[in-house]
């Protein structure tokens, strides 16, 4: 008998190890994701669970240490029909196999997509960084490393995005497809919106590849919709110590080949923030903000045909705190009111063997309404408006063989903008502008798996365009420009996937109408020149942004001629100029750790930036070979993320060096150098389909002054609380 019970006791311990053995196993296991025509990996392939979403590095590959033991995932990619399936029924080395969607989408849709990018390409969450904290899409995508946001003043003020010492018109930004980088400024507001309106935000370096748009500061791609046809509703709330508040809600669902989204949202806030300027403390007036939105995307698709319908509407009204009377203590009593309405639409067609056809067009309106109560601003008159209408459409035809993709396509443009005094400013006179354009372009993707001994992926891309433009106003500006790029990419047959790109481009910015408006009222005698750039960029990266350890160094170069800056004129206003040569080199290294899986990631990024003028306009040009304004040499971001279960905790530095804004690096006209600290907690509560989650954040911890330009302080510390609750169901088969 007592042997009996030592076989069974000794039988016991080691069900009790095997078992807890299988569920360590279980806990750290991974998923591949693989063509089911070929068992080709699927990179880029989204893994979703209830509260996290997870992207498949090269080999198809995700780890789902981060998800709950009782998570059902859905597998999607927009090449493919997505998959569901429950965590518990996987194995250790658990395989999915996806269908191709069709023809269309693989061909025409998302060429070059499944292929090692040949530029620097990033993927965000930005509703899962908003809940961590960031009040803005420019605030979330500043917490990723990979932008500049250049911020002007506290919440709903203007924030624009910067890359590699290129301005804000510089950096493309394309909502679903469409460009709206307006003609008026060039740039997009990243502070207008909310992060969690958005389900994926994208950033290359090299611009959009897909159509040739080259871009010397990069492309940022914005996406809302249903894409991967889930059926849920959400609510969101946020509440600051500033009294600003933020509310929206969202309803996605899919009936068959249909896929529907609907995002409201509204926010407000006095926006009286405290800031130190010369060592006291002062409250910035005048710059209260009240903002609403109502989007809606409606997607229909089947095996040979998609297409896509976006509607966005959006207000805001603000004071302008930029206009002050006596240096950063008081703001005059100006005003302004938006209305935007930009309306998207996409579709594509395969309509025969490896052919496909696509074309998006859209329409993007602008109403301003500027009020004075004082007469400053307007020469004495109280209110001003102006209207901006763009319409562009983009076709293109594609043709995909084994190994490669190549496309052609054409693009029409055209703006109008109806402006009092330009944008702000009345004091030259009252003015209307146009542009119309007419662009042809040919891109081609090749990839190859195991191409050599010794390699696992390769991938080859060229791109060119031609332009054609035509200025009423400006007839002396009119004329045509010719782009193009070219890159690489290799993915060694190595441990961590040693990945070396190259890439480069020969490319051109047009001056927008504010550009064009001032150089001429303030005294140019010529038109302005555009902007013509070459860069070159090579990188190497090793391992997965998703897997334990990831690395990337890049080094890139670019030469801009006849690079557009904005110099003091003797009328109290600056005027844009062409600078014959500026040089741009800068080092990026991106580091990202994950020791314990989800328990902990540690992540880092540094770049260093040397911008210079390198030409004279005299012998006594104190510009030359000085660093470019606004632009720090060094800026760091480190950040630590602590997840326990339900809860988590992350807190972020960033850092940035001195910046001048005066063109001769005045040191009595700088920004000093700075280190902001943020800090966020958060609680997640899942009841059945219901998951709940509060987070609070402090933005600015230790009351850091920063970036004190005369006119726009940035706040000193911020808090903030969030409470988003999300109901998720499953209808039919996704």
């Amino acid at each position: 008998m007592a042997s009996d019970n030592r076989f069974f006791f000794g039988f016991l311990a080691r069900a009790i190890v095997a078992v807890a053995l299988l569920s360590g196993a279980a806990f750290s296991q991974t998923l591949r994701v693989l063509d089911a025509r070929t068992d080709a990996p699927i990179p880029d392939a989204l893994v979703s669970g209830s509260s996290e979403t997870r992207v498949a590095d090269a080999k198809g590959a995700v780890p789902l240490r981060s998800f709950s033991e009782d998570d059902t995932l859905i597998v999607s990619h927009v090449a493919y029909r997505a998959a569901r399936l429950a965590l518990a029924d996987l194995s250790d080395s658990a395989v999915v196999r996806l269908a191709p969607a069709s023809i269309l989408l693989e061909v025409s849709l998302v060429e070059g997509e499944r292929t090692a990018p040949v530029e620097r390409r990033e993927r965000f969450s930005p509703r899962d960084i908003e809940v961590a904290g960031a009040q803005s899409l420019g605030a979330a995508l500043a917490k990723s490393g990979a932008l500049e946001i250049r911020s002007y003043g506290g919440g709903g003020q203007l924030q624009i995005a910067r890359a590699r010492g290129a301005g804000g018109e510089n950096t493309l930004v394309l909502f679903n497809e469409a460009r709206v980088n307006d003609l008026r400024t060039g740039a997009f507001d990243f502070g207008a919106y909310d992060a969690n309106a958005f389900e994926r935000v994208e950033y290359s370096s090299g611009g959009d590849l897909r159509t040739a748009r080259f871009a010397s500061g990069g492309a940022v791609r914005l996406e809302t919709g249903n894409p991967d046809g889930e059926t849920n509703a959400s609510a969101f709330a946020r509440f600051n110590d500033d009294e600003g508040r933020a509310a929206s809600v969202a309803y996605r669902d899919r009936f068959g080949d249909y896929a529907t989204a609907i995002d409201a949202g509204y926010a407000y806030s006095p926006n009286r923030y405290e800031y130190k300027f010369q060592d006291e403390r002062y409250t910035r007036h005048n710059a209260h903000y009240e903002r609403a939105r109502f989007l809606a995307d409606a997607t229909r698709r089947d095996e040979t045909y998609a297409a896509n319908l976006f509607v966005g509407l959006r207000s805001f009204a603000s004071g302008l705190p930029g206009y002050v009377s006596d240096n950063n203590q008081r703001g005059s009593n100006a005003s302004r009111s938006d209305l935007t309405t930009l309306v998207v639409s996409d579709a594509a067609w395969a309509f025969a063997e490896g052919w496909s056809a696509s074309a998006t067009g859209s329409w993007n309106r602008q109403a301003a309404t500027f009020e004075d109560p004082d007469g400053t601003m307007l020469r004495g008159e109280r209110a001003a408006e102006t209207d901006y209408d763009e319409f562009a459409l983009d076709a293109r035809m594609a043709r995909a063989y084994e190994f490669a993709t190549l496309a052609l396509g054409a693009e029409a443009r055209r703006a109008d903008l109806d402006d009092r005094g330009q944008y702000l400013n009345s004091a030259i006179g009252e003015v209307s502008m146009s542009r119309r354009s007419l662009r042809g372009y040919a891109t081609a993707t090749a990839e190859r798996r195991r191409p050599f001994q010794g390699a696992s992926q390769a991938t080859a891309y060229a791109g060119l365009s031609y332009e054609g433009i035509e200025e009423p106003n400006y007839p002396s500006a009119e004329g045509s420009e010719f782009s193009y790029a070219l890159g690489a990419a290799v993915v060694a047959d190595l441990p961590f996937d040693p990945t070396l790109r190259l890439f480069h481009a020969d490319g051109v910015r047009t001056p927008t109408f504010n550009e064009r408006y001032y150089a001429a009222a303030l005294g140019a005698r010529e038109a302005l020149l555009s902007e013509r750039y070459r860069s070159f960029e090579a990188a190497l990266s090793l391992g997965a942004r998703d897997d334990v350890a990831y690395f990337s160094i890049a080094w890139f170069a670019r030469q801009t001629d006849d690079k557009i800056v904005w110099t003091p004129t003797v009328y109290g206003l600056q005027r844009p100029r062409n600078l014959r040569r500026a040089a741009t080199t800068g080092l990026e290294f991106d580091a990202t750790i994950r020791p314990f899986g989800e328990f902990l990631a540690l992540d880092a990024s540094y770049d260093y930036l040397d911008a210079r003028n390198r030409s004279a306009l005299s012998a006594d040009d104190r510009s030359f070979d000085k660093q470019i304004v606004y632009t720090p040499k060094h800026r760091a971001r480190a950040a630590a993320t602590l997840t326990l279960g339900d809860f988590g905790f992350a807190v972020i530095a960033t850092y940035a060096s001195r910046s001048y804004y005066t063109a001769d690096n005045n040191p009595f006209s700088s920004l000093d150098p700075y280190l902001l600290v943020d800090a966020h907690a958060r609680r997640r509560f899942t009841l059945g389909a219901f998951t709940a989650e509060a987070t609070l954040s402090c933005a600015n911890v230790f009351d850091e002054s920063y970036l004190v330009v005369q006119s726009y302080p940035m706040p000193l510390r911020t808090i903030a609380a969030t409470f988003r609750i999300s109901y998720k169901t499953v209808r039919g088969e996704q």
